[in-house]
């Protein structure tokens, strides 16, 4: 089975164990591509399970791990569930009648709170230059993104409509994410990158 869910990415961030055990299943991964291909559309249970031919009541609990997991919500509630776990009763508050993707981080990373808490300050202290080195990125990807405009790139350029929902374009977005880290990539890749590892000693 192909694990890609759009045209830029093969893998997303896994957290923890729990995470890595959900995506592991390949069921599991049916309904989120089914899920992230309709986007803020949404499906019912009901359509899930005759799309993949997996029985109902193993669809509610597939969604119930993925709700749990903060990677699926609910459009509509009912009040009786049946048997769902604590964290999806309280996320979904009932059986969903349609569901749909929230939050998945294709292409995104995550980081560790504590982390990010002791590098926003420094950032402060250099907040002028990362300005200028936001602007020049910005403008980097302006031009990269109007070459993928023409016709010998453009089945690379996104398709998929805004959501009305979150008002946004996941395809849209991951492409500008898989250009960044591409770009990334070739920075690090660098000799002034690898200059800069020696100084500080995290290279030879």
């Amino acid at each position: 089975m192909e694990r890609k869910v759009n045209k830029y990415f093969v893998t997303i961030p896994v957290f923890d164990w729990q995470m890595a055990k959900l995506l592991g299943s390949e069921t599991n991964w049916k309904v989120l591509e089914i899920l992230r291909d309709v986007g803020m559309e949404g499906l019912s249970a009901e359509e899930i399970s005759k799309k993949i031919r997996v029985p109902k009541s193993s669809v509610y609990n597939i969604l119930s791990k993925l709700a749990a997991a903060g990677l699926a919500e609910s459009t509509m509630r009912r009040p009786h569930w049946g048997h769902p776990s604590k964290e999806a009763k309280k996320r979904f508050g009932g059986k969903p009648t349609r569901v749909f993707i929230a939050n998945v981080p294709w292409g995104e990373s995550a980081f560790d709170e504590e982390f990010i808490e002791s590098l926003d300050p420094v950032l402060e202290d250099i907040e002028k230059n990362v300005d200028e080195l936001r602007e020049k990125w910005l403008t980097v990807l302006e031009k990269i993104v109007s070459e993928y405009k023409t016709d010998n790139l453009k089945k690379f350029f996104p398709q998929d409509a805004i959501h009305e929902g979150c008002g946004r374009s996941h395809e849209g977005l991951e492409f500008l994410y898989a250009i960044s880290l591409e770009l990334i990539s070739k920075i690090f890749k660098g000799k002034d990158f690898d200059e800069l590892a020696r100084r500080h000693k995290f290279m030879n």
